[in-house]
């Protein structure tokens, strides 16, 4: 029994410090380094701070927009994969592993403004600005996408889309988009 309880605890600790470390890459990593919406609760098991949200992704012919429903007035950071091997992978924009590109690695996060934010399509991967514009060329890659939610004053995270587990690891509560 205190085998399995400090294997669970070491489980979470573990967790905890890959948001925290992954805290600090995102408010230090938005840019290149050199070297949908259905209401519905994630698992808050993990964590009982965490408050019901929900979120929609849309896409229109210019631009992916993102919405944070019953979000709290805090700091959100979302990431976008595209995981459909039928695709070209682009892992350039999710937070987490990113992506390389004329040998430059790529680790982008989209900071969400006011629950509610829209990227314009077709930026280059290079230079584009977090929050603002996606390297993803049209709407016709958003069945493809596979997103991050990340609410940084309570850690907590969901994922959904395409291939949820992708971040298997990093976020396991898993959500659903329309």
């Amino acid at each position: 029994m205190l085998k399995s309880t400090l294997s669970n605890v070491a489980t979470r600790l573990s967790i905890s410090l890959r948001r925290v470390v992954f805290f600090w890459s995102v408010t230090a990593c938005t840019g290149p380094s050199t070297n949908t919406s259905t209401s519905t609760n994630p698992d808050t098991s993990a964590d009982p701070s965490t408050l019901q949200s929900s979120f929609g992704v849309s896409c229109d012919a210019d631009s992916l927009n993102v919405n944070v429903y019953r979000g709290r007035e805090q700091s959100w950071w979302m990431g976008v994969a595209v995981t459909d091997p039928r695709e070209d992978i682009w892992t350039g924009e999710d937070c987490f592993n990113g992506d390389t590109l004329d040998g430059e690695t790529l680790l982008y996060c989209h900071p969400l403004n006011d629950s509610r934010t829209t990227l314009a399509f077709g930026a280059d991967p290079l230079t584009l600005t977090p929050g603002e514009e996606t390297a993803l060329q049209d709407a016709s890659i958003c069945e493809s996408l596979t997103f991050y939610f990340f609410e940084t004053t309570t850690l907590s995270c969901w994922v959904a889309g395409h291939t949820p587990d992708y971040y298997a690891g990093l976020c396991d509560n898993q959500v659903s988009l329309q």
